[in-house]
């Protein structure tokens, strides 16, 4: 019987291997929560607050957190229990020794993780015979021009080489092949996938946790936001849950944007645009400033950031803010719009995306100029209205003027018959000028801006064509020269004249 009695007392009965190190305790219910029981005498009779324990602890029937006790970090757990006295335990558990147990479990799952994931981008990312000679076209400038492939190889400063893809792929809205993609591309949307399908069963464990009581639940209390704010896991899972939630919604909101985009024409495609601008812009900054307060930043210390963001933006960032009002100008008012032809300080082309800062065009060489949208100013919209496009050629003098006219009357009604892309005309516009070599003429007609260039040539060609069949002579460039000393002997034809009339 005496053997059994030391069996009896708290350290025995409280003494427990399953903590890892960690220890249990006992409060009073009342303030000032005062221990009663700890292994450590010296802890005996100390408040909670002189313990460094949050009231939060005794709030309620159940708590668990981080906080720093005896100045280690730790995870403690606190329930209330009522027998024949109302206690409320304590289990508290170091930091440093969580983990120790999982740590070779974790080193396994995650070594079979890498290799799974090798073996799949591999078996991924292999190439048939066809999709390597593919490959190689696209990586050929002169065939890819002929595929118009968005993906080409650059060679970074470093001299490594990499695929990419090409800007006015990334503001539209075409999906590229995957047999066009490179296997860096192909990798890169392997681990994308998976780490989705990850957060998508994060989330299904999350929405599934609000049925599950907090006390023996991990993700419930996490998701409550009952814990102490601060660098802990709890912070740190939080976090990665918002960010994951965030990258999530941006993603699912890009499909009704665009299809709004889509179902209302340029004016709606230029809207969609502004909008995916304002949710990325927004939701990033959002998720930045949640994320700092679960890791303990104060509200206080937020607004202070924010008002310190205001005042940088106010004094050093004046251009940024009359970007983004230029830009809203832009689109309300309906200056262009997204595939609008346009020319802006010289350069013309196609309208490819309007920001917040800054408006991209592509000129029809395939190259992308970036203008700031305070910068626009005198822009030439060349989309509202058909446009003119126009060729010269000229003839000898001495040629016949009314049978030119009469050719091209007879034969410019044809021209549209054979171009699709001409809407009016050709007309003749008569003499434009009288050259040095021969006389001038004009031909014009209406077509779309974006075939000015191509009608134009059009023009050239069928005209020179139209003048080779009739034969009327083009002017070629020529030069007389005269002897100076023949024309001072030749006698003038007043002076040989009166010699001829005095012999007579």
């Amino acid at each position: 019987f005496s053997s059994l009695l030391p069996q009896n007392d708290l350290d025995s009965l409280l003494k427990t291997d399953q903590l890892g190190g960690g220890y249990v305790m006992l409060f009073d219910t009342e303030e000032p929560y005062e221990c009663i029981y700890s292994p450590y005498p010296g802890q005996v009779g100390k408040s909670a607050e002189q313990l460094g324990i949050t009231d939060k602890a005794f709030a309620g029937n159940t708590w668990y957190g981080f906080s720093r006790f005896n100045g280690e970090p730790c995870f403690e757990i606190f329930r209330f229990y009522e027998l024949i006295e109302k206690y409320t335990v304590a289990s508290i558990i170091p930091s440093s020794r969580m983990y120790h147990s999982r740590t070779s479990l974790a080193l396994q799952t995650s070594l079979i993780s890498l290799v799974l994931m090798l073996i799949l981008c591999a078996s991924a990312t292999m190439t048939g015979r066809d999709e390597e000679r593919l490959y190689e076209m696209i990586n050929d400038p002169d065939q890819a021009e002929g595929l118009r492939s968005p993906i080409f190889d650059i060679i970074l400063p470093s001299g490594r080489k990499t695929s990419t893809i090409e800007a006015a792929a990334r503001w539209g809205s075409r999906r590229i092949k995957w047999r066009e993609r490179s296997p860096e591309q192909k990798i890169l949307w392997i681990v994308s996938a998976v780490f989705g399908l990850w957060i998508l069963w994060l989330l299904i464990r999350i929405s599934r946790a609000g049925d599950i009581p907090a006390e023996i639940s991990v993700l419930r209390h996490i998701v409550d936001g009952h814990w102490e704010k601060g660098m802990n896991i709890f912070a740190f899972t939080a976090a990665a849950g918002v960010i994951m939630l965030a990258i999530i919604i941006l993603t699912l909101l890009r499909i009704p944007v665009r299809l709004f985009g889509s179902l209302f024409g340029a004016r709606g495609e230029t809207v969609s645009h502004l909008i995916l601008s304002f949710i990325r812009y927004g939701g990033t900054i959002g998720t930045l400033f949640y994320c700092l307060y679960l890791f303990g930043v104060d509200s206080q210390g937020l607004l202070a950031s924010a008002s310190i963001l205001t005042l940088i933006i106010g004094l050093g960032a004046q251009s940024l803010v009359r970007d983004i009002i230029a830009g809203l100008f832009i689109v309300f008012e309906g200056e262009f719009r997204v595939g609008d032809i346009v020319t802006i300080d010289g350069y013309r082309g196609r309208v490819a995306d309007i920001g917040l800062r800054t408006t991209k065009v592509m000129g029809f060489d395939g190259n992308v100029k970036i203008f700031a949208n305070s910068a626009i100013s005198g822009v030439l919209n060349m989309t509202k209205a058909s446009s003119l496009a126009s060729a010269t050629i000229s003839f000898e003098y001495g040629q016949d003027i009314a049978y030119v006219e009469e050719v091209l009357k007879h034969e410019l009604p044809l021209l549209r018959a054979k171009n699709k892309n001409i809407l009016d005309g050709p007309n003749y516009g008569g003499i434009k000028s009288l050259d040095e070599s021969g006389v001038t003429i004009s031909v014009s007609c209406h077509c779309e801006e974006k075939n000015v260039f191509g009608v134009s040539r059009y023009l050239n060609r069928e005209l020179l064509n139209i003048f080779y069949k009739y034969r009327i002579n083009i002017p070629y460039p020529h030069m007389v020269v005269t002897d100076q000393r023949e024309t001072e002997q030749r006698p003038l034809e007043k002076d040989s004249e009166e010699e001829k009339s005095s012999e007579s």
